[in-house]
């Protein structure tokens, strides 16, 4: 997960870079609020901050974490997102705002499944607040990507795009969610196989 998320930092600001010089306002404060929030400057730490705090706990500490050699899926994920995020601004709301940020309602959403696993393991609660920030996060992170798209799907075009970025995002991070599955749980290989 390291790997994931150390790389999405250079490909959020490359997205950033290729807004439109006059972005809409509205949808400028929906993108700023959701990226301050996971840079840390709204009520809580910068996320990669706390998944620093969640490695450490389980005693790895960052360099270990940097000389870990990452799955496949993981890199693919990244890739694809920084792909996407330096492709045009549209493809960056596809990809980020939309397959990362947005969850399917009525769904427990990746931080939540994640977590309810990690409690059975004694993890301090403080060093699992990556998890839960992203939990209580999730439903207003994925509003804000849906009215911050609004102004750039207006033409066939951008919705091509942005279609295109959602859908690879989406197969990409259920790749990298397999690939933990696999990794940490090798009977799990005969379930996802079905």
């Amino acid at each position: 997960m390291y790997h994931y998320i150390q790389p999405a930092i250079p490909a959020l600001t490359a997205w950033l870079a290729q807004a439109p010089t006059m972005v809409e306002r509205q949808s400028a404060r929906l993108i700023g609020r959701n990226l301050a929030g996971e840079m840390g400057f709204l009520r809580e730490a910068d996320h990669r901050d706390l998944y620093l705090r969640f490695l450490a706990a389980l005693d790895i500490d960052e360099g270990e974490a940097k000389d870990h050699l990452p799955l496949a899926s993981t890199i693919g994920a990244a890739s694809v997102l920084g792909y996407f995020c330096r492709s045009s601004f549209e493809e960056g709301l596809g990809a980020f705002g939309l397959g990362v940020e947005l969850q399917v309602p009525g769904r427990p959403n990746g931080a939540e499944v994640i977590a309810k696993a990690l409690r059975r393991y004694g993890i301090p609660q403080d060093a699992m607040e990556f998890y839960f920030i992203h939990i209580e996060a999730e439903e207003e992170h994925g509003s804000n990507a849906e009215a911050a798209l609004a102004p750039f799907t207006q033409t066939r075009e951008q919705q091509a795009l942005v279609r295109r970025a959602f859908q690879w995002t989406v197969v990409a991070i259920q790749g990298m969610q397999r690939g933990f599955d696999e990794y940490l749980d090798p009977e799990a290989r005969a379930v996802l196989a079905r």
